[in-house]
């Protein structure tokens, strides 16, 4: 198979990593020595589609849509008279360039997008947000926080996020193997979310 190496980037006839099927490597010790990186993108695979999307500049596929927050959107805004979708998605890309920076310097991109944000924004940042039911707390101060130093410099959807007070709500249901979430502690969770941010 000729692909691409996530590693050493080279191509060739590389071997696809076991765990998420998306990254390729030459050898162990290549993939040892990527692990590190790559080991949030293996855990939760729906983050490669999500920064997939990204890219791509497209929606991201139902599992992504699900773990990080679009199908909750659409059902707690539905009268909101923008395509909150679309905000999202640039919240997103911003975090994506923003952690691809951080990962690995390019200073071409640092000069076509400069940094929106000052706290290190990482794959393992969203993965805790994610397992801890928290992307709304990772979002809120990525937005806040580029909105403070960049000002009118952002693009437009990082006001128009809190100008139509967006939340994504809880994304991760099922909090362990015993214990799933009933409506009512959903619609709960959200509640105290919204507040939090809002109120």
């Amino acid at each position: 198979m000729s692909s691409y190496n996530s590693n050493c980037h080279q191509s060739g006839d590389l071997k696809r990593c076991s765990g998420c099927q998306h990254a390729f490597y030459c050898s162990r010790d290549c993939q040892r020595i990527h692990w590190k990186r790559h080991k949030v993108n293996c855990i939760l695979p729906s983050l490669h589609d999500l920064f997939g999307a990204c890219e791509q500049d497209v929606m991201p596929v139902p599992l992504a849509r699900c773990d990080y927050g679009f199908d909750n959107l659409q059902m707690y805004q539905r009268n909101v008279p923008v395509d909150v979708e679309s905000i999202l998605i640039g919240i997103y890309q911003a975090i994506r360039r923003d952690i691809l920076q951080s990962e690995y310097g390019d200073p071409t991109e640092a000069l076509l997008y400069p940094l929106l944000n000052d706290f290190g924004a990482s794959k393992q940042m969203i993965l805790e947000a994610y397992e801890s039911n928290s992307l709304d707390a990772l979002i809120q101060r990525f937005v806040r926080n580029a909105l403070q130093r960049r000002g009118d410099a952002c693009p437009r959807y990082f006001s128009d996020w809190l100008h139509y007070r967006l939340i994504i709500g809880p994304t991760r249901l099922l909090l362990s193997e015993e214990e799933v979430l009933s409506a009512r502690d959903i619609a709960r969770m959200r509640e105290e979310i919204y507040r939090t941010y809002y109120e």
